[in-house]
């Protein structure tokens, strides 16, 4: 069958005519060509899809039981307070984080999961929420005057969890060595980001019925 190529406007608008279905009443959605009656339907179809995500993200530590963190240093900036933390998230190697408690903090005060990007900036991670990158701002400041409390972790194979001069071969030997073992370097990168988010809910200065997910590019994705 002969391919033919579409502009990428095109294909976009294609895709979209083909995956929005309505949910009556005044409901609507996308999901592939499927159709609901009921927002009871929609749920059902979530939760379905959900359990075939999970399932697709390898073998996930589940059982394991994080250690209480491990607080490194405390420094005060402009507006805030930040903790460098080490997290226990997923039992194979510790999780160096950072955590901004903002001056105008009003208690019980919303939380932030900051996911950093890819990008291929390897040594960045998690201190892109302070420092920013070419085309972000740093966020830092943003959050400490909205007085949200925000989490940032190196995610695997970026800031000082780098095991590999070079970057990107580090990243390719996680994900090799990972699929020896079953996993999934993306799972296992979305499996800390959930335990960290854990971990923020759990600090008494958050309310963790407000906590939301923040990032560009990969750490969007994430989000």
């Amino acid at each position: 069958m002969a391919s033919q190529s579409l502009p990428r406007r095109d294909f976009l608008k294609q895709s979209a005519a083909a995956t929005t279905v309505a949910v009556s009443p005044g409901f609507a959605t996308t999901a592939l060509t499927q159709s609901f009656k009921t927002q009871k339907e929609f749920a059902a179809y979530q939760q379905r899809r959900r359990k075939l995500l999970w399932s697709l993200l390898g073998e996930l530590p589940l059982s394991h039981r994080p250690q209480p963190p491990r607080l490194i240093k405390t420094e005060k900036h402009p507006g805030y307070t930040l903790e460098r933390l080490e997290l226990d998230l997923n039992g194979i190697e510790p999780v160096p984080a950072l955590l901004l408690i903002p001056d105008k903090l009003q208690k019980p005060a919303p939380g932030l999961l900051y996911i950093h990007w890819h990008g291929g900036t390897y040594p960045v991670g998690k201190e892109e929420l302070l420092t920013g990158q070419k085309v972000l701002p740093a966020y830092a400041p943003v959050v400490a005057e909205k007085g949200i409390v925000t989490l940032a972790i190196d995610s695997w194979c970026f800031g000082q969890r780098q095991h590999n001069a070079t970057g990107r071969t580090g990243e390719e030997d996680a994900f090799k060595q990972m699929l020896w073992r079953g996993q999934v370097l993306f799972g296992m990168m979305m499996f800390d980001e959930h335990r960290a988010v854990d971990y923020l809910i759990s600090r008494p200065e958050v309310d963790a019925k407000r906590i939301g997910a923040f990032g560009l590019s990969m750490g969007a994705t994430k989000a």
